[in-house]
């Protein structure tokens, strides 16, 4: 082999596989960046652990703090509840181009000037959300809206949640 055969197979070799590494970390770091999921207001884990027919306050059950909720439904790209914040929220659902199929549903939560949305209900965490049921407590009223401080969340079979207040 002639000394220049080797000079163009040796830079061959060196310089072939950083493409292939900077491909590989590029890769990586999708794969990895895309599995991680920003932090949740509410923990599906925590709602699926609660008892059917328990109502506990919201506010025990968020991660972060929140002013008031209000609950998306499936197909549905606003809210249609007369709340002050009703304005705020939907101009955010329009601007993130915010949309749900039949199985998913959504709490938007109001902080302060910021709104955050949590979709439920998706193939992973299989937790509906009820329109009321026949044998609610007497002590809850069923909401669409509601201030975090008065908030509450009743389990019920399906599972589902329901989102109200103490009557």
């Amino acid at each position: 082999m002639s000394s220049i055969a080797l000079e163009q197979r040796f830079w061959r070799l060196a310089f072939l596989p950083q493409p292939c590494l900077v491909l590989c970390g590029l890769v990586l770091t999708l794969v990895l960046g895309g599995c991680s999921k920003p932090a949740q207001m509410v923990d599906i884990r925590k709602l699926k652990e609660l008892k059917d027919w328990q109502a506990v306050a919201l506010s025990d059950m968020l991660n972060k703090p929140a002013d008031a909720v209000c609950v998306v439904r499936p197909y549905l790209t606003e809210v249609y509840e007369d709340v002050p914040f009703r304005d705020h929220i939907n101009a955010h659902l329009k601007t993130t181009k915010y949309q749900t199929n039949e199985s998913e549903w959504a709490f938007a939560f109001v902080h302060g000037d910021s709104v955050t949305v949590q979709k439920f209900g998706g193939y992973g965490d299989r937790l509906g959300l009820g329109n009321g049921h026949p044998i609610v407590p007497r002590t809850f009223k069923a909401a669409e809206c509601a201030k975090v401080d008065r908030a509450r969340i009743l389990k019920v079979p399906g599972p589902a949640v329901i989102l109200g207040e103490d009557r």
